[in-house]
């Protein structure tokens, strides 16, 4: 395994994370959309690096209070089924944790079955559906919600 590291976004990775971005999501985000990110106060995104310094991931999520929501996540297609989406959100869940977080959710698309799979192996429960929440294409949504436990 190479060594990885994470490290908090900058606006110089946003063109390599459009990248990753655009080769993960049927309606991606844009320029902007991180832009806004790195300036909202409750915003956190990073970025996953090998040792070379090269972006391989990202992740973004909002904590609110004691709330943390996952807005992004996605690993380059070449790297994926490695663990370095796992190892990611390990290190934001504990980084949630000690800003206060007592829970995690998400929003998943029901034909991300890898998507899913990851969550659950976190510990993340289907929780409830948000009809029509995929603009793209009005698919629904799969809430899913994990409680942190007491340490």
């Amino acid at each position: 395994m190479s060594t990885w590291y994470i490290t908090a976004m900058k606006e110089s990775d946003i063109d390599t994370v459009l990248e990753i971005e655009n080769s993960s999501f049927d309606s991606p985000w844009g320029l902007k959309s991180y832009q806004d990110e790195l300036t909202c106060r409750d915003s956190y995104c990073y970025t996953v690096n090998l040792g070379n310094r090269k972006i391989i991931a990202f992740i973004c999520f909002r904590l609110f209070i004691d709330e943390m929501h996952l807005m992004k996540l996605a690993v380059t297609p070449a790297l994926r089924g490695l663990g370095v989406a796992l190892w990611t959100l390990e290190k934001c869940i504990y980084l949630s944790r000690e800003a206060g977080a007592t829970i995690a959710y998400l929003e998943v698309r029901p034909s991300n079955n890898a998507g899913i799979e990851l969550y659950k192996k976190l510990g993340f429960q289907i929780a409830g559906i948000r009809p029509g929440y995929f603009s793209d294409n009005m698919e629904d949504a799969l809430i899913m919600v994990k409680k942190f436990k007491e340490e």
